[in-house]
């Protein structure tokens, strides 16, 4: 596995190669570290391959993140400040130090070894693997595992301090539930272009800025599905887009108010709690606005 670093500056580099060396990587994981160039318009980085991760450190790396392989993990690092003033030297190294140790045990190889595999079921949008697998101490099991091929979900902020929340009929849920904007990646679209479409498709807003949120799990007990989350800014008016199957209502909720539903559990749809709660982590640090 590659874990590839972009850092926005020659100090976050000479840290991360310093932590590096305090905190190595197992063998299985190889790291490679490229600074943004100063200017810089596109970064030529290594081919980032399905597994491998990608880490930007710092707003301008994040920035210039480069095209990546839907499946790669991409998440981002902001050196914290004490009071008014950034991290660096020695205090800037501990501090990576602490996220690669929490790191390596979340990226490590997957310790089973498949012995054998069927696939009872393709459908439109999953299929059904059952894998005989050998656990890391020996013993055999025989697991059921749903594949898919990602997916996208976004919170599409308003200028006026809104979010642009759906209600969707959801039949495994026998009713409408609140949730945001989201959809699977079709054929080789990134999660960006994904993210793009199911803006325009479901609230009829196209986004002129997207701003990552990280991904998560859904339900890694029995898929390998993998959600990338956004938010969206800078929204103008264009014509929603539904699917044939689809039964959507759009709302614009203030943002507290948002904030409530999550609370009460009146909105309860996994992914789009954390996206929301995501996105207020950021907005409160002042990584993201309204605006």
């Amino acid at each position: 596995m590659q874990l590839h670093f972009l850092t926005s500056h020659s100090d976050q580099a000479l840290a991360l190669h310093a932590a590096l060396k305090l905190a190595p990587p197992p063998a299985s994981i190889s790291p490679t570290v490229q600074t943004l160039e100063s200017g810089a318009s596109a970064v030529p980085f290594p081919a980032c391959h399905p597994e491998d991760v990608l880490i930007t450190i710092g707003a301008p790396a994040r920035t210039q993140r480069p095209n990546c392989h839907k499946r790669v993990t991409c998440l981002h690092w902001e050196p914290e400040e004490i009071g008014s003033s950034p991290l660096k030297d020695d205090g800037l190294r501990d501090w990576m130090i602490l996220h690669l140790r929490d790191l390596y045990p979340m990226i490590g190889p997957p310790a089973a070894r498949l012995l054998d595999k069927r696939t009872p079921y393709r459908g439109r949008v999953l299929t059904l693997d059952v894998e005989e697998i050998a656990l890391p101490d020996g013993r055999k099991t025989t697991l059921e595992m749903l594949r898919h091929p990602g997916a996208s979900a976004i919170v599409p902020l308003t200028s006026s301090g809104e979010a642009i929340l759906i209600r969707q009929y959801r039949h495994a849920a026998s009713g409408y539930i609140w949730e945001i904007p989201a959809g699977k990646l079709d054929g080789d679209e990134t999660p960006e272009e994904c993210a793009h479409r199911e803006v325009i498709e479901e609230s009829g807003m196209r986004a002129g800025r997207l701003h990552r949120l990280g991904p998560m799990w859904t339900t890694p007990g029995f898929t390998d599905e993998v959600i990338h989350l956004f938010a969206a800014t800078e929204l103008i008016p264009t014509v929603q887009n539904l699917d044939h199957d689809e039964l959507i209502e759009v709302h614009r909720v203030p943002w507290a108010r948002v904030l409530e539903l999550v609370a009460s559990s009146e909105l309860r749809d996994g992914k789009s709690v954390m996206a929301i709660l995501r996105t207020d982590q950021e907005l409160r640090a002042g990584r993201l606005s309204f605006q």
